[in-house]
């Protein structure tokens, strides 16, 4: 799996045992970004002061 750091977004990546990928970040402040993965693009929005948990396969 290959991670991208995006500015002012503390995350981290990683890929589980079983294959799934997992993606864990938090902001002060409102941040929007594009995840692209095996040729799909989701949009995410992470609200200001939120912290966010994506697991997909």
């Amino acid at each position: 799996m290959k991670a991208s750091t995006l500015p002012n977004l503390p995350s981290v990546a990683f890929l589980r045992p079983d294959g799934q990928c997992v993606l864990i970040c938090c902001t002060e402040k409102e941040t929007s970004f594009a995840l692209h993965h095996q040729n799909r693009v989701a949009a995410v929005k992470v609200p200001a002061g939120g912290a966010l948990t994506l697991i997909w396969k």
